[in-house]
């Protein structure tokens, strides 16, 4: 890229950081193709905040933002980002260099978990682990992909190159392989790699099939690394031919069960190396060490003959870890058949640089507040990790000119090691100096919206959470159905059945009906989205039926329907009794405005011809005003209340004691005494002293149905007895400019 090469002359070292990082900006500003100023102004109100973002709205309220909160919601609801030419503005971007000359990249995918948003599409089940054993869930959200390149030493910095939400239906393993691709080719392109540079190494953790992936790239310049579980078992190479044996030749050679140590044959390459912070480190390889592939699963399509993906097996002990004093081994694999000494040591410690990334996503989720919006569209959402993304670019880009703003509480940062947040912390005075790419907002004034008064009556769209193909890990055992449909998921100790690749069946027999049983019509969208991702964990229906509470027939047949494409089954309208009258119920309450009852059109009713019983008739009439109060609804008028209008008065007990408390409505006063009885006397007693405590008289005392105030009933309305109503007209003689702006009438309001 033009714009990522230091012209010559530029000035000093903070000079072409400056001009480097001006470049990026006008080229991030050229990516947005609508709503351009909005979505630069959201970038950088999101880089100068001195706080950690919360919500979208507050973001408006920064300085460097002119427009407000319906432009910035605008903007990511109706913007648009041309993210081909942004991802090459991200490769354009210098790497982090390492002594050996390699580029490393890290890959993993991070949830932004979305569990209630039932109206956004798109969603699907994301792993996410818990503190304690067998704690882990699977919950809904959007699954994104990043790919970033990883810096030598002990740092919290990575460069993020790429960003893929990952679908409902979309293969693991097919869409990494892709997503590398591409970012290997424009790493080429942008001139980091040249022909005779070492093989870029990427690395994965587990929950990866890195022989596939190795498959996959086989044809660029890249060296796959990724963590295997100690439920796996490999191959080694097969011994050679003797002389006159028989058959076709062998391919596979004996097995190795990671899970069985003594039972690993000796290591070709053993190395041990002292370190600071995990002690001495051993680490054992074992070459051209191979999975024996089936065609099954994703290797069901294969054409022609099954490979051979032979690469390096690194067992990898420490003497200790920081938080653990008895680690447990981690088993690696590499493409590279025969990796050497160096090579098996620049493989695992290749791989602990991975775990960086990890403090990318904390970083982007919790101060940059990737995951804090409520965004219903999913290609909002993508909008928005893309500015998230270009905002990480600028930082890393202003690392050498942010000065060390730190807080009293934090020590003194060695140059160059500043970390995210204290450069974020430092941008704004870098902003004041970069070039302004938006213009002034226009004036503008908000829409009409909604009338007031009025329904929604267009409702969004509701959508299931789709079962994702491409779940990394594989699980065993017994799976929990949580309360609101989150599946408690074991920690993995083997691996998933060799032969599931989709939504498939172990028996025969599914029931090609055309209307379903009356069982899986009941089965609400959150029972066959529960029992579609037990059956996806268990890969048997029986195993699914367990889990899910059901029998297996309803799981094979809630199966068939999510594979025939999920659609409901439309239901022919049954005849009722009484639709002979349906017209003359309809007529009759729209005549009356919803006020006539079913006991008095029962009559006109059986005159026309109905002979149903009273109770579908009631039913059929309450349908009727229902329809039409929808059409006909006179509206609400919002009640506004003043502190010191009501007094709520009641008697209670506690401890043989009598408790009379008083609670001025809409205030924070609260009136509490005890009395040895409730008598009337005893009532207006407290109820005096109440007042004058208050220092005036409310509007109304609302007392709950107490005998000692009551003289009567006459026509239903409840008489107050005579003492009250001379202690309401001692009340009224009190002057009104002494009742704190209180009506100085005191009626009885008894429910």
């Amino acid at each position: 890229m033009a714009w990522a090469v230091a012209r010559a002359g530029a000035g000093d070292g903070t000079g072409q950081a400056r001009e480097r990082l001006a470049g990026f900006r006008r080229e991030l500003y050229r990516c947005f193709t609508a709503r351009a100023d909005a979505l630069c102004e959201l970038c950088d109100a999101v880089l100068c905040k001195q706080d950690r973002v919360h919500m979208l709205a507050e973001l408006s309220l920064e300085p460097g933002h002119q427009r407000g909160h319906g432009a910035l919601y605008d903007a990511l609801n109706c913007g648009k980002v041309q993210v081909s030419r942004l991802r090459w503005a991200l490769a354009g971007v210098p790497l982090p260099a390492w002594g050996d000359g390699r580029i490393r990249l890290a890959v993993d995918v991070s949830n932004w978990l979305r569990p209630d948003a039932a109206t956004s599409p798109g969603r699907s089940f994301c792993h996410c682990y818990g503190r304690g054993n067998n704690s882990a869930q699977m919950i809904p959200g959007w699954p994104y992909s990043l790919v970033a390149a990883l810096e030598p030493g002990r740092t919290s910095w990575t460069r993020l190159l790429d960003a893929v939400r990952l679908g409902p239906g979309d293969d693991l393993a097919a869409v990494t392989a892709a997503q590398v691709r591409g970012v290997a080719e424009r790493i080429i392109a942008a001139g980091h790699w040249h022909d005779g540079d070492p093989d870029i190494v990427v690395i994965f953790d587990a929950g990866y099939e890195p022989a596939r992936l190795a498959w996959l790239l086989r044809d660029l310049p890249v060296q796959v690394l990724g963590r295997l579980g100690t439920n796996r078992v490999l191959r080694q190479a097969p011994p050679p031919r003797r002389p006159g044996q028989m058959g076709p030749p062998v391919r596979h050679g004996c097995e190795v069960k990671l899970s069985d140590d003594a039972a690993c044959p000796g290591p070709d390459v053993h190395t041990t190396t002292a370190t600071s912070r995990y002690g001495a480190a051993d680490a054992r390889a074992w070459h051209r060490m191979h999975p024996k592939l089936k065609a099954r699963g994703a290797w069901a399509g294969h054409q022609g003959e099954l490979p051979v993906i032979e690469g390096t097996l690194i067992k990898l002990t420490v003497e200790h870890l920081p938080h653990d004093r008895a680690p447990k081994p981690v088993w690696l694999w590499t493409s590279c058949p025969d990796a050497d000494p160096g090579e098996v040591n620049r493989c695992w410690q290749a791989f602990l640089r991975r775990f960086d990334i990890e403090h990318t996503f904390r970083f982007l989720k919790q101060v940059l507040g990737w995951t804090k919006p409520k965004l219903r569209d999913p290609a909002a959402a993508d909008r928005w990790t893309w500015l998230i993304l270009a905002c990480y670019a600028q930082l890393w880009l202003a690392r050498g000119l942010a000065a060390d703003l730190r807080l009293p509480w934090q020590r003194p940062a060695p140059p160059g090691r500043l970390t995210p947040a204290r450069v974020r912390r430092g941008f704004r005075a870098i902003h004041g100096t970069l070039p302004v790419l938006t213009a002034a907002p226009k004036p503008g004034k908000p829409g009409p919206g909604r009338p007031p008064g009025s329904k929604n009556r267009h409702p969004a769209t509701r959508h299931d959470v789709g079962v994702r193909g491409h779940e990394k890990v594989p699980v065993y055992g017994q799976v929990e159905v949580l309360a609101g449909g989150q599946l408690k998921v074991p920690i993995p100790r083997s691996s998933c059945l060799p032969g599931l690749s989709g939504l498939g069946g172990d028996g025969g027999g599914v029931s090609q009906s055309p209307s379903p049983p009356r069982e899986l019509l009941l089965k609400s969208a959150r029972d066959r989205m529960d029992i579609i991702s037990a059956y996806r964990e268990a890969g048997t229906y029986r195993g699914a039926a367990a889990i899910s509470g059901t029998t297996a027939k309803t799981v094979r047949r809630v199966i068939a329907r999510h594979e025939a494409g999920g659609g409901a089954p439309v239901r022919s309208p049954r005849e009722h009794n009484y639709d002979v009258v349906a017209a003359l119920v309809a007529e009759r309450v729209a005549k009356t405005a919803g006020r006539i009852s079913a006991k008095r059109l029962l009559p006109a009713a059986r005159a026309a011809g109905y002979a149903g019983s009273p109770r579908n008739f009631r039913r059929l009439v309450a349908t009727a005003k229902q329809a039409w109060r929808v059409d006909h609804h006179r509206g609400r008028r919002p009640a506004v209340w003043s502190p010191g209008e009501h007094l709520v008065i009641d008697w209670g007990a506690e401890g043989g004691l009598h408790v009379f408390c008083a609670v001025l409505a809409w205030s924070r006063v609260r009136f509490v005494r005890f009395a040895r009885d409730e008598r009337s006397e005893t009532t207006l007693a407290m109820l005096a002293q109440c007042l004058e405590v208050l220092g005036g008289v409310p509007g109304k005392v609302l007392a709950d149905r107490m005998g000692c105030l009551k003289g009567g009933v006459v026509a239903n309305v409840v008489v107050p007895a005579p003492e009250y109503l001379r202690f309401a007209a001692h009340y009224k003689s009190v002057p009104a400019s002494s009742l704190a702006d209180c009506s100085p009438g005191l009626p009885l309001a008894a429910s």
